[in-house]
């Protein structure tokens, strides 16, 4: 196999075939071809790497859909009906809905929150806590004073779903289930 053979593979691969491939598929194929004919020319197999002069070409993940001020407001009143249900309030939409604006953090590290990463000892200023534990992560700690309007909100979430450790005791997915919900109420989504 030569390097002109994988140059081939990867111009099919982007073009020649029925269904081009995204960019992070040929990305990750790129790196496939690359580590394992860079071990097969480091445990002797082949004299030179075929793969060695391929260009690796790094995914660009797309840009965030920003929301505009009018859709944010149909957000938080679609979370705000969920809160003032009479037949179900459920606080988590809102309170989720509430931090992630009010603090443009990730839903990653929203997942991670624990109970006592808000603390409401300045009522004026409650302030959230953002903690990572790997000391390679330690640069993204950080805290973020809140709107003191989330104290009631917060208190409902605490009485109805009673989290002991994590804040929100659920998966990063289901937080996207949660915000994907309020979207559709919202009518952000379809």
């Amino acid at each position: 196999i030569t390097t002109q053979h994988l140059e081939d593979y990867l111009a099919w691969m982007q073009g020649e075939r029925h269904i081009p491939c995204s960019a992070k598929t040929l990305a990750r194929r790129i790196t496939s071809i690359k580590v394992f004919f860079g071990w097969l020319h480091g445990i002797g197999v082949l004299g030179t790497d075929p793969a060695e002069p391929i260009v690796q070409q790094p995914a660009r993940p797309p840009l965030p859909t920003i929301l505009r001020d009018q859709e944010v407001s149909r957000l938080v009143r679609a979370a705000q009906d969920m809160l003032w249900d009479r037949k179900a309030p459920d606080a988590r939409p809102y309170l989720l809905v509430s931090l992630l604006l009010q603090t443009g953090m990730k839903k990653a590290e929203c997942a991670r929150l624990l109970v006592t990463d808000i603390n409401f000892d300045q009522p004026q200023t409650p302030e959230l806590t953002i903690r990572y534990t790997g000391e390679e992560q330690a640069h993204k700690n950080r805290a973020i004073l809140l709107n003191q309007t989330i104290a009631p909100v917060y208190n409902q979430y605490l009485e109805q779903y009673k989290p002991q450790d994590f804040l929100f005791d659920c998966t990063p997915r289901n937080l996207e289930y949660v915000l994907d919900e309020v979207g559709q109420k919202a009518v952000l989504v379809t």
